[in-house]
């Protein structure tokens, strides 16, 4: 799992690569707001 965003002029700048254990999106069980990366999977997953 890869973790990014979009700069304004389009580009994508990579911000992490998450492994088996690893968690992201913790925040969002404390703030309902709006998210400002993306995550992608690198290759299949369950």
């Amino acid at each position: 799992m890869t973790l990014g965003r979009k700069t304004r002029d389009g580009r994508k700048n990579l911000l992490a690569v998450l492994g088996p254990s690893d968690i992201f999106g913790a925040l969002s069980l404390f703030d309902s707001g709006p998210r400002a990366s993306t995550a992608t999977t690198v290759r299949f997953v369950r």
